[in-house]
């Protein structure tokens, strides 16, 4: 059973969940931790400054996605309306670092909570567990996999809700004068830091064929975002109210000290399992998901032409086992699992690039057959992406300025380079049967007067 033969169509408010559940993941709690220290009553503010640059990135691929929704958009969007090579470059670095590294992170991160919890077995088995727990829920179907994702993220924001209300002292809300704000350049610095917090709503497009009314899909951004602005700043200003604590732990401990004595045991307890658990396990369930769509939208591309037979859709199962296995030699080796989590992020913001780029030829397709939808001409939004892919390619540039330093971007250096080399054997071979341009500009057009049909 796979999820090309259900008619699971989802709701607005699923749309919502998963995009707040890819947004919030355990960034919030670490970089909360590791800031908390040194910029104390700030930190609420710089959240708020760092959500700005990120709307302008997200906002523009959202519109993308309610004007030509499909499945697989990471490769879809640049292969149509860039160049089907690039397209799968980017997405190839994505899928790889995911699968590799964000993936088996993210299951040692949830084990290493559930450790503190309940100290039986160890975090490997633990990591193993939830791995095929979630590859069992996605095997089993979208609606399945919706259903826990929205109850999760209920539960999440309920939780952090209470969280926040339970940790905030009204009293001990520190002033906040000009001069208590570092300098501009330890600023921006934290602001670009903040601003990987943000990512994540932008992936529900990948859902576009799936989404009964495209419009949803930036619907659920617009719904989603400032909820989740609103959370982190809130989190923030309740931390803000705890007081200092023992500045001789490490800045990752810092924050968790601090609540363990503000909460009751059981009450602790409950935080991290509906607190940093749950934000980590939802983003979790979605980027297994998203790796799936983006793999099959490769397959479809014809890149992994012995994964599909004919003309038949790839088996979603069996998309699904292959990441699961990718993931689960990820976890078994650990190669550099957070360098290879950053070079998923670097891998991202690639796409959003890709995304943000496409809207422009995207236009001048629509333009060339007489369509002009209002809010897609909108001259605003064209500042708003101009400003989007300004920002993107700032955090992408920083990015791959602090792995240089660290001298990281050696590694990135071989993903890619294994990605051009495979890419172009599988051309050279005659392997994939390239579309011309014409028949790109078409399935373009095709999606946009579909998605007309649907919201009308």
């Amino acid at each position: 059973m796979g999820q090309t033969s259900e008619k699971t169509t989802p709701s607005l408010f699923s749309l919502v969940c998963m995009a707040i559940g890819l947004t919030i993941g355990g960034g919030i709690f670490i970089l909360t931790s590791v800031l908390t220290k040194g910029l104390g009553a700030s930190l609420p503010y710089f959240y708020l400054l760092a959500s700005v640059p990120m709307f302008f990135i997200i906002f523009p691929v959202a519109v993308l996605g309610r004007y030509f929704p499909t499945n697989g958009g990471i490769y879809f969007y640049p292969s149509r309306l860039i160049s089907p090579k690039f397209a799968f470059l980017v997405t190839w670095i994505f899928l790889t670092t995911a699968s590799f590294g964000q993936v088996p992170l993210f299951t040692l991160a949830c084990a290493d909570i559930l450790f503190q919890i309940f100290p039986s077995g160890s975090k490997e088995v633990w990591a193993f567990s939830i791995l095929t727990i979630f590859f069992l829920l996605n095997v089993s179907g979208l609606k399945p996999v919706l259903f826990v994702q929205n109850l999760l993220v209920s539960v999440l924001v309920f939780l952090l809700g209470y969280s926040i209300f339970r940790f905030i002292d009204p009293k001990a809300i520190p002033s906040i004068a000009v001069d208590s704000f570092p300098n501009l350049g330890a600023g921006l610095e934290t602001i670009s830091l903040l601003c990987f917090t943000y990512f994540g709503s932008n992936a529900i497009i990948e859902l576009g064929k799936e989404t009964g009314k495209p419009k949803h899909l930036l619907k659920a951004f617009l719904w989603a975002f400032p909820i989740v602005v609103f959370l982190y700043f809130s989190f923030s200003l309740a931390v803000s109210t705890l007081g200092s604590g023992d500045s001789s732990l490490s800045p990752s401990e810092y924050l968790f000290h601090l609540i363990r004595n503000r909460l009751t045991p059981t009450e602790y307890k409950l935080f991290l399992l509906g607190g940093p658990l749950l934000a980590v396990v939802t983003s979790l369930n979605g980027i297994f998901l998203i790796q799936t769509k983006s793999f099959v939208g490769l397959i479809e591309g014809g890149w992994f032409p012995y994964l599909r037979k004919g003309n038949k859709p790839p088996s979603y199962p069996k998309i699904f086992t292959i990441i699961y296995i990718l993931s689960a030699l990820g976890l078994y080796l650990q190669w550099n699992l957070e360098t290879l989590a950053t070079y998923s992020t670097v891998g991202w913001f690639f796409v959003i690039l890709a995304q943000l780029f496409s809207l422009f030829p995207a236009k001048q397709i629509l333009k060339e057959n007489g369509y002009f939808p209002k809010l897609f001409f909108k001259k605003s939004i064209t500042l708003v992406t101009i400003l989007g892919f300004g920002f993107a390619f700032l955090l992408t540039g920083i990015l791959l300025y602090r792995l240089n330093e660290e001298g990281k971007l050696l590694g990135l250096t071989y993903v890619s380079g294994f990605g051009i080399l495979y890419g172009y054997l599988i051309s050279k071979l005659g392997k994939r049967h390239p579309e011309e341009k014409s028949e790109r500009k078409q399935e373009i057009l095709k999606l946009y007067l579909e998605s007309e049909d649907i919201n009308d």
